[in-house]
């Protein structure tokens, strides 16, 4: 390996991390800013004490005159202190970037899943496709076997939550009341979030389902679909006909 990619390779790990390492120079040079002015500040009371006494005669010494002593001892922590403010600006802009283009990807992902599903419906007709449906939510079953279940009730049957990879235990009542709540609020109040949903029947909430949901433009739709598990057990995936899309509260 060359110069040339040592450099190329090295350009792109730095690239890669650029937000991580800008987030350690703002810690490292906080604890750096700190520690420089203490440092400064008590070599300033030092060079004050002993203008004071090579002076006494001339009485106390007045602001201009301490400022003028001081302040060079005082330029490390304030070029520091500037390195650091920069490393933070510019980490939370690459951050935010990052965010915008990971959303922008996202959303176009969306539409092309919602595009498909359209085709799916048809060219496959209403029947297959619900028995495509059915048969991906037996891949994902199986995917993921089953273990910590939520169970909140008796008489409920076992259920897989699609987005989560959860298990619990619910009821196809308490389910569709669930859909009906939170449709009820994205049209009373413009939108809700998938933790809305899981408020309702019963399910934590995660960091994810806080940060997506629906708006008026659609409206939360259930799929339901009974398959078995690894142990031969029934169980009902949930999954969204819409999927719950991020920045949904725009139209609030």
């Amino acid at each position: 390996m060359n110069f040339s990619d040592i450099y190329k390779k090295g350009g792109a790990i730095i690239e890669a991390n650029a937000t991580a390492i800008l987030t350690g120079v703002g810690v490292i040079g906080t604890v750096a800013t700190a520690v420089l002015t203490g440092r400064a500040t008590i070599k300033a009371v030092q060079v004050v004490d002993d203008l004071a006494i090579q002076d006494i005669s001339a009485g106390p010494l007045e602001k201009p005159e301490i400022v003028k002593a001081v302040w060079p001892l005082y330029l490390p922590a304030v070029g520091v202190g500037t390195t650091t403010i920069a490393a933070i600006i510019f980490a939370n802009r690459m951050s935010s970037r990052r965010a915008a283009a990971l959303a922008a990807a996202y959303g176009l992902s969306e539409k092309a899943f919602g595009e498909y599903k359209e085709k799916a419906v048809q060219h496959l007709g209403l029947k297959k496709e619900e028995k495509l449906v059915a048969e991906i939510a037996q891949d994902k079953v199986n995917l993921h076997p089953q273990g910590q279940t939520f169970i909140f009730g008796d008489g409920e049957v076992l259920c897989y939550d699609a987005p989560t990879g959860r298990y619990f235990k619910c009821n196809v009542e308490k389910i569709r009341k669930a859909e009906n709540t939170v449709n009820y609020e994205i049209i009373h109040q413009h939108a809700a979030s998938l933790s809305s949903f899981y408020d309702e029947i019963g399910l934590p909430p995660t960091s994810y389902s806080d940060d997506v949901g629906w708006n008026m433009d659609n409206l939360i739709g259930l799929t339901m679909s009974s398959v078995l598990t690894d142990e031969g057990a029934p169980c009902l995936v949930i999954d969204f006909k819409v999927a719950p899309i991020t920045g949904y509260g725009k139209l609030y």
